[in-house]
C-alpha cells in the first residue's frame, strides 16, 4: 500500500507492506489523519527524535536500523476486519478513533510516532480492538488512567458507539 514515509528529512510517497490483524488487533481504513505538533516536531528532527526514543527505552536501537517513519497517531478509520480472538462489539464499516497505542506481544508501541508501527498517513492501519471499541479481554489499560478507551467516538459523525 502507499504510505507518505519520512526518509532523508523529506517527505516521500512510497509503498511499504499492508498490515495483517493479529489476536485482539482491528484491521482498519484510514478516512481522516490529523497533524499535530508532534507530527511537526518529529519531521523536522527525526534524527533527534529517534535518539531520544532510544534513549529513554521507546523503542530498541536495532529498530532505528529502518529509519523510515509513518506519522499519523491523530485519525478517524473505519473498520474492515477483525484479527482472531477479537470480541466484535461494533461491526465492519463502523468509523471509530482509537488511543494511539497497540498491544504486540508483550511490548505497548506507539502508532504513528516510531519506526515500529506505521502511523495513518497511509491506507490501512491496525489498531488494539481494545482501544477502537472491539472488545477483546479486560478493558485497556495504560498508566494510572481510568482503564476505559475513549476509542468509538468518531469526530466526523459525532456518533459514540458504546463498548
Amino acid at each position: 500500500m502507499k504510505a507518505a514515509i519520512i526518509r532523508d528529512n523529506q517527505f516521500v510517497v512510497d509503498e511499504i507492506p499492508t498490515p495483517v490483524p493479529g489476536p485482539g488487533q482491528v484491521l482498519t481504513k484510514v478516512r481522516s489523519c490529523g497533524i499535530c505538533g508532534s507530527d511537526m516536531h518529529i519531521f523536522k528532527h527525526a534524527k533527534e527524535t529517534l535518539e531520544a526514543f532510544v534513549a529513554n527505552g521507546l523503542i530498541s536501537a536495532d529498530q532505528v536500523s529502518n529509519t523510515d517513519l509513518v506519522l499519523g497517531h491523530e485519525f478517524v478509520a473505519e473498520i474492515v476486519e477483525f484479527g482472531p480472538e477479537t470480541q466484535q462489539t461494533l461491526a465492519v464499516g463502523d468509523r471509530v478513533c482509537s488511543i494511539p497505542f497497540i498491544k504486540q506481544g508483550d511490548e505497548l508501541n506507539s502508532i504513528g510516532i516510531t519506526p515500529v508501527v506505521p502511523g495513518s498517513l497511509c491506507g490501512i492501519l491496525v489498531v488494539d480492538g481494545r482501544a477502537a471499541g472491539a472488545r477483546s479481554g479486560k478493558p485497556w489499560r495504560r498508566g494510572g488512567g481510568p482503564g476505559r478507551a475513549v476509542g468509538g467516538w468518531c469526530p466526523c459523525c459525532s456518533e459514540v458507539k458504546h463498548q
